[in-house]
């Protein structure tokens, strides 16, 4: 094997992905916080794949990880898969019901949509 030839592993990968969304919340520390959290999370929504987004999120929930608070705040905003997304909203309607929501209906709103078959 060509001793030249780096091959990355996933630890490479996780750390560049940090220092990517590092360097995006440093370009968007000067907006005021909110602004500034929902910015850092959009771009790496609109511009990031899944699988960059997984990797990041998975290397941020990494014990020992320290992420500046901006980046912290916007990881909450960051999608994530599909099926995990799904799995929340099926979470969410076997909760209790209650009218904590201030939806006004109850806390139904999620039950309106029906599960999706496997097809």
């Amino acid at each position: 094997m060509n001793q030249d030839v780096h091959l990355y592993t996933d630890r490479d990968n996780q750390a560049k992905l940090i220092r990517m969304a590092g360097e995006i919340a440093a370009y968007f520390r000067a907006y005021p916080a909110e602004k500034a959290a929902r910015s850092v999370a959009d771009h790496i929504n609109r511009f990031w794949t899944p699988k960059m987004r997984e990797d990041f999120l998975a290397a941020a929930a990494e014990s020992g990880q320290a992420l500046a608070p901006l980046l912290q705040t916007a990881c909450a905003r960051i999608k994530r898969k599909k099926a995990e997304q799904r799995l929340a909203v099926d979470a969410a309607a076997q909760a209790p019901l209650g009218d904590m929501s201030g939806d006004g209906l109850g806390g139904n709103a999620l039950r309106a949509v029906p599960p999706r078959h496997a097809q």
